[in-house]
């Protein structure tokens, strides 16, 4: 047997706040979902960045269809001009699984809610790459990057 709620003799001002706790305790746990699940937190990210951390993570490219891992140096994350994506722009180091794909080791754009399975590795990198513009033009804005060695 299962238990129904008869909304119809709820009081609209009770129904309301049912309504608002139930959407608090959603926020609560969709926030604390593991990484795995699709990554999203820029904080974490962001201590990568700073502290030149190598992260390795799932990818599925938008335009090409194109699955797979991806172990990157992460070197700056923005919100996009003329999307409004969060992207992360990092230098792909193509190392994983003796890669043969063909992909050249160079900058890549990522958007950040396609990013899974996010590993922060106990690796560093000492500077950034050539070309690197820690004031990227294609972003409105800039979250967080590195700043020039």
């Amino acid at each position: 047997m299962t238990a129904k709620l008869a909304t119809n003799s709820i009081k609209p001002t009770v129904m309301r706040r049912i309504i608002l706790l139930l959407s608090l305790v959603l926020t609560t746990f969709s926030s604390a979902l593991p990484s795995n699940t699709s990554y999203n937190d820029s904080e974490l990210l962001c201590r990568a960045i700073t502290n030149k951390r190598i992260i390795k993570f799932y990818y599925q490219d938008k335009y090409s269809n194109k699955a797979g891992w991806r172990l990157v140096e992460p070197h700056l994350m923005g919100i996009h001009k003329s999307t409004g994506n969060k992207i992360l722009v990092a230098w792909e180091i193509n190392e994983i699984n003796n890669d043969k794909s063909g992909r050249a080791l160079m900058w890549k754009s990522y958007i950040i809610n396609r990013i899974e399975h996010l590993e922060i590795t106990n690796r560093t990198f000492s500077q950034t790459r050539p070309y690197y513009n820690p004031n990227d033009k294609r972003m409105k804005s800039i979250i967080c990057n590195i700043q020039n060695d």
